[in-house]
């Protein structure tokens, strides 16, 4: 997403970390047992509403890659993929 919407690197706070477990940047927020990538942390989960998130502590976070994608789409004005 970030290649075709450059702009979200503009207005999203964006980590690139190690593949590699353990990923101890994500573990910091979410815990040893949620440190799947792709993971995006939510500033404001009200405006997930209707979609799937997870919640550790007090942070919610979405680790699906199609539920982040519809996530941006509404968020961000950004389109969807024509494909699954």
């Amino acid at each position: 997403m970030l290649g075709y919407f450059p702009q979200l690197r503009e207005e999203l706070d964006v980590k690139t970390i190690e593949f590699v477990r353990p990923r101890a940047s994500i573990i910091t927020f979410l815990g040893e047992k949620n440190q799947e990538c792709p993971c995006l942390i939510l500033a404001d989960p009200t405006k997930a509403k209707g979609l799937p998130i997870q919640q550790y502590g007090p942070h919610t976070f979405i680790t699906d890659d199609k539920i982040i994608i519809e996530y941006l789409a509404r968020n961000n004005g950004i389109s969807r993929p024509a494909h699954d």
